[in-house]
């Protein structure tokens, strides 16, 4: 999303058009209130650090004809800062191959 932003950001520029996309991170709603798997560690771990929607959409108007993409969240802004140092697909095969010792992976395989 944020690359194709980027791109509609350029194209739009000479027409007078403001694109912006805001990578907003972890989000407190009701969302998943009643998913089973809700209580997973890493999602309570999110909702500690999660913004309000009205947080995000204060931040998204703020940033309109200012920027093309606008993080917001701490969370957001550390991975972007991470992946300028390590490449994505490298961070990708990492975090794969971690996913057997947390918790989490540890609670659903029986």
């Amino acid at each position: 999303m944020t690359a194709m932003a980027s791109s509609l950001a350029i194209e739009g520029y000479e027409y007078g058009v403001d694109v912006t996309a805001i990578v907003a991170g972890p989000m407190q709603t009701r969302f998943v209130d009643n998913v089973e798997g809700s209580k997973l560690d890493a999602l309570q771990s999110f909702m500690k650090i999660a913004s309000t929607p009205e947080s995000v959409a204060s931040v998204l108007f703020k940033s309109i004809g200012r920027v093309a993409i606008r993080d917001h969240s701490l969370l957001t802004i550390i991975l972007r800062n991470v992946f300028k140092i390590f490449d994505v697909n490298l961070f990708v095969k990492i975090a794969a191959r971690a996913q057997p010792f947390t918790s989490d992976w540890k609670k659903i395989q029986h």
